[in-house]
């Protein structure tokens, strides 16, 4: 090619093309276990959001408990995660309206269990057994199309979420002899 040819489309002025950019990582959706002690469940609640979880993922409550007030609480100790309401009987509009209110527009009801609202899907995957199954977990999802997964609750994924990173070097698992 001569200084005065255009580059072709598999080359420009700088050189080879640039590799193509990396596929946007997988949301993270926590399904909340129903609640027994309710200050308890938002407290992990906030944890899993702290950690950085996309979505958390209400089902039915208790015998005895409310959705509804329960999703409402959720939305006000919350600031940034996704609501994702999946129960048998969906609270009434006012309801929802208000829940919309207090969670500044974080509430989704899906209409399909994994599908919400512009056919994003999202995977059901089991709880890691470890960082290289969580990758793996991951990497099947997206293969699959889906745009997030959807992780029972548990003290395994909460380290994974805070922790990302295989534990060789990290200094806070290292105890003290003296």
């Amino acid at each position: 090619m001569s200084d005065t040819d255009p580059p072709t489309p598999s080359e420009d002025e700088h050189g080879p093309p640039a590799e193509p950019a990396p596929a946007a990582p997988l949301e993270v959706g926590v399904r909340l276990a129903p609640a027994a002690d309710v200050a308890e469940w938002l407290r992990e609640a906030e944890a899993y959001e702290t950690a950085g979880a996309h979505a958390l993922w209400i089902g039915d409550p208790e015998p005895g408990m409310d959705a509804g007030a329960l999703v409402a609480a959720l939305a006000a100790v919350t600031y940034r995660a996704m609501l994702v309401l999946v129960t048998a009987r969906a609270p009434e509009e006012p309801v929802l309206a208000t829940i919309q209110a207090i969670g500044r527009d974080r509430l989704v009801v899906p209409e399909a269990e994994g599908v919400l609202p512009e056919g994003r899907r999202w995977a059901d995957v089991a709880v890691p057994r470890g960082r290289a199954a969580w990758r793996e977990s991951l990497r099947e999802a997206a293969e699959a199309g889906a745009v997030g997964v959807v992780v029972p609750a548990g003290p395994r994924l909460l380290d994974i979420l805070r922790n990302p990173a295989d534990p060789e070097g990290r200094q806070d698992l290292h105890l003290s002899f003296g």
